[in-house]
């Protein structure tokens, strides 16, 4: 009969073990976006997103999700149509990614906030 080992043996090693709600904490506050952290660590968005806010709850953080750097697609939009002159809503559907429908909506609700 084969003598079994009755203790256990730890086999954690001396680091710290970090939390992946931690890692996204960390990776949050050293201004890497959401979209990022959730594909670099292989997780669903709305569950960094919900650890963030979490976190930002219980510290008193601001949490924002504007970027001033980034322009919104309808700022865009906007000015390639009126400042750079590109009439062709197919040019500008392309350029931005969109569907001509928006950019159409887009010039026709602001030439409509204007009137």
């Amino acid at each position: 009969m084969k003598n079994k080992n009755t203790t256990k043996s730890n086999t954690k090693s001396n680091t710290k073990s970090v939390s992946k709600s931690q890692q996204m904490i960390d990776l949050w506050l050293k201004k890497t976006p959401i979209n990022v952290i959730y594909k670099q660590m292989n997780v669903r968005y709305n569950f960094v997103n919900n650890v963030i806010h979490r976190y930002c709850r219980k510290h008193g953080v601001q949490f924002d999700t504007y970027n001033p750097k980034e322009q919104s697609k309808k700022s865009v939009i906007l000015r390639m149509y009126f400042d750079e002159g590109i009439t062709s809503y197919k040019e500008i559907a392309k350029s931005v990614d969109s569907h001509e429908t928006y950019v159409w909506n887009c010039i026709d609700e602001y030439r409509q906030s204007i009137l």
